[in-house]
This record gives structure tokens, sequence and C-alpha cells, in this order.
């Protein structure tokens, strides 16, 4: 019997998510777009559904190798160029390269050779000056990608839609100039990684690339995926679970593959089990199990959701919309039915207000909060937890906190509260029941 260990089984690239069948158009997309000469890719969806897991099984089909920026917020476009060429370092500074055994165009090489040695630090002044880098004048968009394309490799751009805006413009052209010598280059290729908006934002900033990118949405995982990861994992850790425990996990999980390998795994821990179990010592998990893998996922990701809802409070009148969606169930409801419920607490928002401001709650700067479902027309929380942990907030705030606004400190108090309200009523249960 082959042992497989917890870490590696409830992951993202774990052997129990490999080939859904509902995937496979989207597969067949990004490896067809990664193929066609010139064409940009950018693959977008929310956080957790599986985008980048995806776009690596692919690479591997189509590439020898690749590599990655990954983007963070207040990285400059100089900063992303500079990042690229590091990555450079391991073909160009390769021995193998050095030793002629890899054809590389003598001109190309000399010039990697002269932007490395030009390389230079200065200092900035503050509190710790501290040495910065800054990318010589030889480094340039189009230098960038001939060296990317001498080395057969294709540039993958991980939370593209984390750059600023200003940087993002810059991105968009440098992707233009990636197709022009795509003739040279048949492999040069940018992959932009990113949340929803970021097959917009390209074009957005360079209308040329209209035509000229694929643009791949990756929706969150369908109820049968997210199942048969649970299934398919505990089959290879020979540990049973039932269908009912399995329905209540793909309630949490809410198409979030992540919070499902988190339970799971967090489900395991709570039973000893960290590899296969033997046959002659399998058993059953209840939903005792569950009832601790809640609590702890909650423990371990409190602080990312208490900066969601405090991002997401900085927006006028987000507050009622928070709280009206929390009245609904898991699935969510459409702008009409949010009007509608606002109205039963008395609050008269019309249409065009109740959609900008969830047109900004799906955004990272207001916490990502929610998502929307293209196919329903439907706004739901983005993490399952969010709904609860919305209801756990206002009813802190309706038993402590009496004012219309809060300050900082006021709102800091109120998330703690909230939270640990939440996480005594999950350690307190003896059953878990769909949210």
């Amino acid at each position: 019997m082959k042992t497989y260990v917890v870490e590696d089984i409830f992951t993202p690239s774990s052997p129990a998510r490999i080939n859904f069948i509902e995937r496979e158009t989207i597969n067949t997309r990004i490896v067809r777009a990664l193929k066609t000469k010139g064409k940009q890719v950018v693959i977008y969806g929310h956080s957790g559904s599986g985008k980048t897991t995806l776009l690596e099984n692919k690479l591997l089909q189509v590439y020898e190798k690749h590599i990655k920026t990954n983007c963070m917020e207040g990285m400059t476009f100089e900063q992303v160029l500079l990042d690229g060429f590091d990555k450079l370092s391991s073909f160009y500074i390769d021995e193998k390269v050095v030793s002629g055994k890899i054809s590389v165009d003598c001109g190309v090489k000399a010039n990697f050779n002269l932007i490395n040695a030009n390389l230079s630090y200065k200092e900035e002044a503050g509190e710790q000056e501290k040495a910065k880098r800054v990318a010589p004048p030889q480094l340039t968009g189009p230098n960038l990608a001939r060296l990317i394309g001498e080395a057969k490799y294709c540039w993958v751009l991980e939370d593209f839609h984390k750059i600023e805006e200003e940087d993002k413009k810059k991105l968009a052209q440098l992707m233009k100039v990636f197709m022009d010598l795509s003739d040279e280059y048949p492999e040069l290729k940018i992959v932009a990684v990113g949340a929803v908006n970021t097959a917009r934002q390209v074009v957005q900033f360079d209308k040329e690339m209209r035509r000229r990118v694929a643009e791949i949405h990756v929706p969150l995982m369908s109820d049968n995926e997210i199942e048969q990861i649970i299934i398919n994992g505990f089959k290879y850790l020979n540990v049973g679970i039932d269908s009912a425990l399995i329905k209540d996990i793909c309630t949490h999980s809410n198409g979030v593959a992540s919070i499902c390998h988190q339970l799971c795994a967090l489900m395991c821990e709570e039973v000893d089990v960290f590899e296969t179990v033997s046959k002659g010592l399998s058993f059953n998990l209840d939903y005792s199990n569950l009832t601790y893998a809640l609590s702890e996922y909650l423990e371990l990701e409190s602080d990312t959701m208490k900066t969601a809802f405090d991002n997401a409070f900085k927006l006028s009148g987000s507050e009622n919309i928070i709280y009206a969606l929390s009245k609904f169930d898991q699935e969510g409801a459409k702008i009409e039915d949010i009007k509608s419920k606002l109205k039963q607490f008395s609050i008269n928002y019309n249409e065009s207000k109740i959609m900008k401001i969830l047109q900004k709650l799906i955004t990272d700067e207001f916490g990502e909060l929610l998502k929307y479902d293209d196919d329903s027309h439907r706004y739901s929380f983005s993490d399952p937890f969010y709904r609860i942990s919305s209801l756990a907030i206002l009813k802190a705030k309706d038993s402590e906190f009496n004012k219309k606004s809060l300050t900082s400190r006021e709102m800091t108090d109120m998330l703690n509260l909230a939270f640990r309200m939440l996480k005594e009523d999950f350690s307190v249960s003896q059953s878990v029941t769909p949210v």
C-alpha cells in the first residue's frame, strides 16, 4: 500500500485535485493560448479558485522552464523588470551557457553581462538607511524581452492586480513589446495572473492589446469538484468519511479549494492522522472533527478576516450592504434582492448606489469580502466564514457599540469581540450544520 502524507494530499497541487472534467475546457484554453505565437495571456479569478495551480500544470506541458515574478503592493515597473532579470541569472550564468553548451546569441549574452555589471545601489534617506537596487539604463523592456526570448522562457507575473495603476500601464505596453518580438522569438510570452478585473485592466491601459490577449477566467470550484477533493484525499489516506459530512465541508468551502484543503487537513490533525492509515486501523471521521477544524480555521484566519472587514468598513455604506447580504444564504443575492432587504430595515439605496458599493467590495482594496457570479448575477461572500463573521460582528456592535460611527480603536475592539464570540460558538458546538 502506497503511503501518502496529509500535507501532500491536502495541498492545491495534490493528487486529490488532478484532472477534473469540469476544468478540461479551461485547461485546453490555457494550453492553446500558451502555444499561440504572440498571444499574451491573462488568467484571472477570485482568490482560491486554483488559477496558479492550473497554470503551473499547463506550463510544464509547453515550456521546459519559466520564470515568475510575485508582484506586491508598491512594486514599481522598474522593480518588476529587475526581478525578471534576476530570475534569468540561472540561465545566463549557468555553467552550460558560459561554456557554450547551449547556443545563445553572442550579442544577447553580452547585453546580459553588461546589464549585470551595471546594476547599482543607492542609499535611501530615512531613519534607517538601506541600499536599493537601481536598474541601469540598458535594462529596458525590449532588452529584457530579448533575454527571455533567447532563453525560450515565458514570464509569469503573479498577482498582477497589486501593481499600481501607472505601473500597470507600462506592463500592458510591455506585453505589446513581447507580442511584436514574437516573430523573432516564438515562445516569448507574458502570463499575468490576477484578480477578477485583471484582464479588463490590460486592455484598458493599452487598447491595441484588445484582440492580442487571451483572457481566461478560472471560476471557483463546483460542489462536485470540492466533493471529489474530499473523497479522493481521504481515500488516499484510508480514512472514512460519510456523505453528509462531505456535504457540510462543501458548504463551508463555498467553491474555494484552499478552504477545503485546510479544513480536511485540520480534521486529520485532530485525530493524529499525518499519513496513510494502515488497512487494519482505518476509521471514520465524525462531526466533532469538523467542529474542531472550523474552530481552528477561524483561529488561524482571524487576523486576515479582521483586516478584510476593517478595509471593507472604510467604504461608506458598506456596513448596510454587508448586513443585508448576510441575511441571505451562502448562495448570495441579486442587486434587486439586496435592495428589497435594505428596505425592510428602512434603508433606501437605489440600485446604482448598491452596485457601486458591491463592485468595490469585490476588490482587494476593500478586503475582497464579496464575489460575483456571472451566471447567476448574484453577489455572495467570497469566504463562507465572512458571512457568519459578519453576523457576529453586527451582533457585537449591537450589544456593545451603539454609536453609528466608530473610531479606529473601537472598530478593532468590536472585531476582536466578534471573533471571540464566534470562536466560542464553534468550540462549544457538539454538532455542525450547514450555514
